[in-house]
């Protein structure tokens, strides 16, 4: 079987999987508005400053409700299975694809309940998106490779924050600097800076993910 239809293959199961459990995912989103809506209802108004971390937050808090326990989940004759029908670059690479689609999605959600309670207004729209996208990408990233280690340890739960935060901390704290960039500046340069350095970053740790995730799957 080739490479390709491996992944193809994978993304299948992930996505029937989800589909037959959709409490989860349907939880996430209850997790998103909720938190939206108890935001609106505290604040009569949201200083401006104050709009884009709180986003940002959310955002967090919704990576690792949606994405951190992906490899954690997985039983472990299921594991052994696996192990025998596709290569774990295709595990591993089919794996990263679905998280960072899943996230993308429930980002696009979140953005959009975000201005409609929130009143979000950056000067840039496009640069604003293009940034959270690109900043979600590299989250969802570093926690697929976090979630893939710690699924070996004895205690996985409390493994992932431990290894995360500093990973996703430089992620998180470029893609503030590059949005607070597009909330005050309708053309902004240096954006795109902050764009190349999360672009690299996710690329970096998406290739170290594949090439590792072999050795980590072998224990």
């Amino acid at each position: 079987m080739s490479f390709y239809k491996e992944i193809k293959i994978l993304l299948e199961l992930e996505i029937r999987k989800e589909w037959r459990l959709k409490t989860g995912f349907f939880g996430i989103l209850l997790h998103i508005v909720s938190a939206i809506y108890i935001c609106y209802l505290s604040f009569e108004r949201i200083p401006e400053v104050a709009k884009n971390p709180l986003f940002w937050l959310i955002i967090l808090f919704t990576t690792i409700n949606g994405i951190s326990k992906g490899f954690m989940e997985e039983q472990r004759g299921f594991k052994i299975y696996l192990n025998q029908l596709v290569s774990p670059a295709s595990i591993m690479v089919s794996k990263l694809i679905y998280n960072v689609l899943l996230m993308l999605l429930l980002t696009s959600i979140t953005v959009l309940f975000y201005i409609f309670f929130i009143e979000l207004e950056p000067k840039n729209y496009s640069h604003y998106i293009i940034s959270i996208l690109l900043s979600v990408i590299g989250i969802s990233v570093i926690f697929t490779m976090v979630s893939a280690i710690a699924a070996n340890a004895s205690k996985p739960g409390v493994l992932v924050p431990v290894i995360s935060l500093p990973l996703v901390l430089p992620v998180i704290l470029v893609g503030i600097k590059a949005t607070d960039r597009a909330m005050t500046t309708a053309h902004s340069s240096v954006i795109y800076k902050d764009w190349l350095v999360l672009f690299f970053l996710s690329l970096f740790i998406s290739v170290m993910s594949v090439i590792l995730f072999k050795f980590l799957r072998k224990e």
